[in-house]
C-alpha cells in the first residue's frame, strides 16, 4: 500500500527523536563499527603480546615513634604524627636509603638491574613506590615494580632493611652526639654566668650608686635634680604671678584710680589678714554701685540713699580699724603717706625679692647636683650592661638545660623506629592486564567506529527519509513504490514492469493505486487533468511510474491517454509492445489527424500516443503553441492525460512541457549524493511556476530495517535499489540502443 503524505493525503511523517535518529545511523553502519571494533581488539592483543610483563612485590613496615608521656615537647600530636609518616615515606625513596640498599645488598648484581651502582639506584627509585596504608595509620607499603619477580622481592626487602638500619643508626648517633654537644654548651654557659655575676658583684662594691633591692640601683643625685627642678618651677610660677599683680596695681595707681576700689580688687592683704576682712572688703564694692544707682534714680535726699551711704561709712570704718597699727604704719590713716594699697604693694615687692633669693640658692644647688649626677651616669650604664649581659646568659643557659633534658628523654625512649610486619613475597604479575588491554582496544575501536560513522553520515548528501525529502524540497511525498519483480514470457508483448496489469493484486500494484488515490485527492473533483511525470536524474523510474499510473487510473473507469513526450529516449511503445512509426512528432510536424496516431493497447479506457520518429529539435517542437493546443484538445477528449517527459537535469524538454500541464509529479529514487540534483530540479520547476503535485519515491522495499545502503537499501522500513547512467551519452544513442530492462529490481526508465 502506498504511503500518502501531506496535509491533504493522510497523516504526515512526524519528526524523529534525536536518539532514534542516532540509533538508526548506528544500525545502518553497524558493520563498520563492528569491523573497527575488531581492529581495536586486534591492536590491543598485539600490544599485549609485544609489551614485556611487569611484576611487583611489597614489604609492609610499621613506623613507631617512641615519645614518653612525660616529655614536655609541644606539637607532638596527631597532626605531627601524620606529617611525620609523610616525611618518612619521602625518606624511603631518597637516594640515601636506596643507595645504601644497593651498596650493602649488592643489588647491582641482579640480572634485571643495571650493573652500575648509580644507574641501578636511579632505576630502583623509578620503580619504587611508597604508600601509606590508610589515613592516620603509621604503616607503609614499600613496593617495587620491575621485570623479574625474584628481583622485585629482593629489592623491596633490601630497601625495607636499609630503612630500618638507617633509623637505628641515626637514633643512636643523634642521641649521643646531641647530648654531648648540649652538655658542653651547658657547662660553658654556666661558667660564663658565674664569671659575669662575680664581676658584677665586685663592681657594685666600688660603685657610688645606691642599691635598691636585688635587681636595681639608684643615682641619688639624679633624684635630687628632679626635686630641685620641681621647686624652681614652683618659684617661677609664684614670681610670675606676683610680678603681674604688682604691675597691675602700680599701673592703676598711676592712672588715678580710687584706693577704695583698688582695695576691693585685692584678694589677699598683707600676711596675717583673716577671711573676715576679705569678706567685708568684698561687700564694699556692691554697696558703692548701689549708691550710684539710687542717686541717679531717687536723689541725694531720699531715705534709701542716706541708708546706703551710712552702710558704706560703717564698712570703711571697719576696714580702717582692722587694717593694721596706727601711726605712720597705718595704711588707712587720713593724711598718712602710706595707705592700705601701699602696704600691699610693699609686701609684693618683698615677696619678689624673697623668691629671687630662693631661686638663686636653688640654681647653685642644681648645678652642684647635676655635676655629681653626671659623674654617676657612667656607673648607671655599667650597671645596666652588667645586668643585661647576665640576663642573656641566664636565658640561654635555661634553654640549653631544657633541651638537654628533652634529648636525654628521647635517647632513653623517643625517636623513630620501624618493625617489618610482612616481608616482600615473590613478585606477582601486574601488567599488562590482558582483559583490560582487550577491553580498552575494543572501546577505542567502537569509539573510532562511531566517530567514523558520524562523519560519514554528516558527509552523506543523500536523503534520509520521506520527511527529509519533504523538508528539503518543500514538496509532499505522495507515494512510495517498492521494487518491481519483472516476469517475462515468450508470448508476452507487454513489458513485465507493468505490474498493475500483469499482477494487479501485488503489493507493487497496490502502491501505484495509492499514488492514483493521492492524485485524485489533489484534483479536488476536477476530471480533465494533464499530469506530467518527470524526474531529476535518469533511471529514477519515471516511465514505469507514468505507464503504471495510467493503467490504474484507467482501471478506475477514467478515460486516460498516456502521452510519450520523451522524444529523445522514448519508452512507452516498448512497455506496451506497440509500434512507434507515428506519434507526437508526427502530429507536430505534419497535418496528420490525432485519431490516426492514437493507439489502443488492449486495456480498457487506456489509449497511447507514442513519441513517433525522433525529431531533430525536440525542445523547440515541444515549445510551439501547437503543442499547447494539442494538450487542450486531449483534455477535452480524455479524463486524464499522463505525459512522460525526460529528466529535468538532462535536457530542457521537461521545462517546456511543465509550463503547459495541470500538474507535475516527480519520480525520485533515493540515491547517494542525490540531494543536490533533486533540489536543482525542484527549483527549476518552481522558477517557471509549474504546478508540482508531489513526489513519488521509487524502489522502496517493504523489508524492515530502518536504514538504507546504496545499491539496495531501505529508508524507514522500505528498501531502495537503483542504478544510474550519467547524462552524457544517455540521450545521444540511437533509440534502438540496448537499455537495461531493470536496474535494482525496477525498470530503468
Amino acid at each position: 500500500m502506498a504511503h500518502v503524505e501531506g496535509a491533504e493525503f493522510g497523516s504526515q511523517d512526524t519528526d524523529t527523536p534525536e536518539g532514534a535518529s542516532i540509533g538508526r545511523v548506528l544500525w545502518r553502519r553497524k558493520w563498520l563499527v563492528a569491523v573497527i571494533a575488531l581492529i581495536g581488539v586486534g591492536l590491543g592483543y598485539l600490544h599485549f603480546s609485544r609489551v614485556l610483563p611487569t611484576y611487583s612485590s611489597t614489604a609492609r613496615v610499621m613506623v613507631i615513634r617512641d615519645v614518653p608521656k612525660s616529655l614536655p615537647i609541644t606539637g607532638v600530636g596527631a597532626s605531627s604524627l601524620v606529617d611525620g609518616i609523610a616525611n618518612q615515606a619521602l625518606l624511603v625513596r631518597s637516594p640515601l636509603i636506596v643507595g645504601s640498599a644497593v651498596k650493602f645488598h649488592n643489588l647491582s648484581d641482579l640480572s634485571s638491574l643495571s650493573k652500575d651502582e648509580t644507574a641501578c639506584e636511579e632505576q630502583i627509585i623509578r620503580g619504587l613506590s611508597i604508600r601509606v596504608v590508610e589515613e592516620g595509620a603509621m604503616m607503609l607499603d614499600i613496593t617495587y615494580t620491575g621485570g623479574d619477580p625474584h628481583d622485585c622481592q629482593l629489592v623491596a626487602n633490601a630497601v625495607a632493611q636499609s630503612y630500618e638500619k638507617f633509623l637505628g643508626d641515626t637514633r643512636q648517633s643523634l642521641g649521643k652526639e646531641t647530648v654531648e654537644l648540649i652538655g658542653q654548651a651547658k657547662d660553658a654557659l654556666l661558667e660564663q654566668l658565674a664569671q659575669k655575676e662575680s664581676a658584677f658583684s665586685e663592681w657594685q662594691h666600688t660603685s657610688r650608686l645606691v642599691r635598691k633591692g636585688k635587681d636595681s640601683s639608684i643615682n641619688v643625685h639624679a633624684d635630687r635634680l628632679t626635686q630641685i627642678e620641681s621647686a624652681r618651677s614652683q618659684l617661677l610660677i609664684e614670681r610670675t604671678q606676683t610680678s603681674a599683680q604688682l604691675r597691675a596695681i602700680e599701673m592703676a595707681m598711676k592712672q588715678g584710680g580710687s584706693r577704695e576700689a583698688l582695695s576691693l580688687m585685692l584678694d589677699k592683704v598683707q600676711a596675717g589678714t583673716g577671711t573676715q576682712t576679705k569678706s567685708v572688703a568684698s561687700e564694699l564694692f556692691p554697696m558703692l554701685l548701689e549708691e550710684q544707682l539710687l542717686l541717679e534714680n531717687l536723689g541725694s535726699d531720699h531715705p534709701k540713699v542716706r541708708g546706703i551711704q551710712k552702710r558704706i561709712a560703717i564698712t570703711r570704718a571697719f576696714l580702717t580699724n582692722t587694717a593694721g597699727p596706727t601711726g605712720d604704719n597705718n595704711p588707712v590713716t587720713a593724711g598718712a603717706s602710706k595707705d592700705f594699697v601701699s602696704v600691699y604693694l610693699e609686701s609684693l615687692r618683698q615677696e619678689l625679692q624673697t623668691n629671687t633669693e630662693k631661686e638663686s640658692e636653688l640654681n647653685k644647688l642644681f648645678a652642684k647636683e647635676e655635676t655629681e649626677a653626671r659623674k654617676l651616669s657612667v656607673d648607671e650604664s655599667d650597671d645596666e650592661r652588667f645586668r643585661n649581659d647576665i640576663q642573656r646568659t641566664q636565658s640561654l643557659f635555661d634553654v640549653v638545660v631544657k633541651r638537654l633534658q628533652e634529648v636525654s628523654l628521647i635517647q632513653d625512649g623517643g625517636g623513630y623506629r620501624i618493625q617489618i610486619i610482612s616481608p616482600a613475597p615473590f613478585g606477582w604479575r601486574t601488567g599488562p592486564d590482558f582483559l583490560k588491554t582487550i577491553i580498552l582496544g575494543a572501546f577505542c575501536g567502537i569509539f573510532s567506529g562511531l566517530a567514523l560513522s558520524y562523519l560519514l553520515e554528516v558527509a552523506d548528501k543523500s536523503f534520509r527519509n520521506s520527511l527529509d525529502i519533504s523538508k528539503s524540497l518543500g514538496l509532499r511525498v505522495i507515494g512510495h513504490v517498492p521494487p518491481i519483480r519483472i516476469e517475462t514470457s515468450e508470448n508476452q508483448t507487454i513489458d513485465g514492469s507493468l505490474c498493475t496489469h500483469l499482477r494487479p493484486r501485488s503489493v507493487t500494484a497496490e502502491a501505484f493505486r495509492g499514488v492514483r488515490n493521492a492524485l485524485f485527492f489533489c484534483t479536488n473533483g476536477e476530471r480533465h487533468k494533464v499530469i506530467q511525470i518527470t524526474s531529476a536524474d535518469p533511471s529514477d523510474g519515471k516511465s514505469t511510474l507514468a505507464a503504471n499510473l495510467a493503467v490504474v487510473i484507467a482501471q478506475s473507469g477514467k478515460r486516460v491517454l498516456l502521452l510519450d513526450a520523451d522524444l529523445r529516449r522514448p519508452r512507452v511503445h516498448k512497455l506496451f509492445g506497440v509500434d512507434n512509426d507515428h506519434g507526437l512528432s508526427s502530429l507536430m510536424t505534419s497535418d496528420i489527424d490525432l485519431v490516426d496516431v492514437t493507439q489502443e493497447c488492449g486495456l480498457n479506457n487506456l489509449s497511447l500516443l507514442t513519441s513517433g520518429p525522433r525529431p531533430v529539435n525536440p525542445s523547440e517542437l515541444l515549445s510551439q503553441p501547437r503543442f499547447a493546443e494539442l494538450l487542450e484538445a486531449l483534455k477535452a477528449k480524455f479524463d486524464y492525460v499522463i505525459v512522460d517527459t525526460p529528466p529535468l537535469l538532462a535536457v530542457s524538454d521537461p521545462a517546456a512541457v511543465a509550463a503547459r500541464v495541470d500538474g507535475v509529479i516527480i519520480a525520485m529514487r533515493i540515491r547517494k549524493n542525490g540531494r543536490q540534483n533533486s533540489i536543482e530540479a525542484t527549483d527549476m520547476l518552481k522558477a517557471i511556476g509549474a504546478p508540482v503535485i508531489g513526489i513519488v519515491v521509487n524502489g522502496i522495499s517493504a523489508k524492515a530495517g530502518g536504514s538504507y545502503n546504496y545499491g539496495a537499501y531501505s529508508v524507514d522500513g522500505y528498501k531502495y535499489a537503483y542504478g544510474r547512467n550519467g547524462y552524457g551519452g544517455y540521450y545521444e544513442d540511437d533509440e534502438t540502443a540496448n537499455m537495461p530492462s531493470e536496474i535494482g529490481g525496477i525498470s530503468s526508465r
